[in-house]
């Protein structure tokens, strides 16, 4: 994430201390520019949830967006599964899901788009 911080702090031109951008700052529009990005390209992942007899609701993953397969029949309210009956033995129950990105997950080349996407909402604070 750092380095993504030193080439925004770049392209912003503001590379003499004192900054005019903290650093907490600018890893904050990042953070959301990585949000904002992964609503509209999320990654597919594959999850598993371990299931308990007596237990009928699970956390799903923290990046969860949304489920693709394999959870059908389940309900879902906000990130936690319940299961409509408690499971007889202990099973593992396996889906694919659309998942947040995280700066590791991102390609290389789409770490431009994130600057350029930070770059346009400061500048239009500048301006708006």
């Amino acid at each position: 994430m750092m380095e993504l911080v030193k080439k925004l702090r770049f392209d912003l031109g503001d590379m003499e201390e004192p900054f005019f951008y903290s650093s907490d700052d600018l890893i904050s529009r990042l953070t959301e520019a990585l949000y904002d990005y992964s609503r509209y390209r999320p990654r597919r992942r594959k999850g598993f949830i371990k299931l308990v007899p007596g237990v009928t609701e699970y956390n799903l993953p923290e990046d969860y967006q949304t489920w693709i397969e394999g959870l059908a029949g389940y309900e879902i309210l906000d990130r936690t599964l319940i299961t409509p009956v408690t499971p007889a033995g202990h099973s593992k129950l396996s889906f694919y899901y659309y998942a947040d990105h995280t700066i590791e997950s991102l390609s290389v080349r789409d770490h431009r788009i994130l600057l350029d996407y930070c770059m346009a909402k400061i500048l239009y604070e500048i301006v708006g």
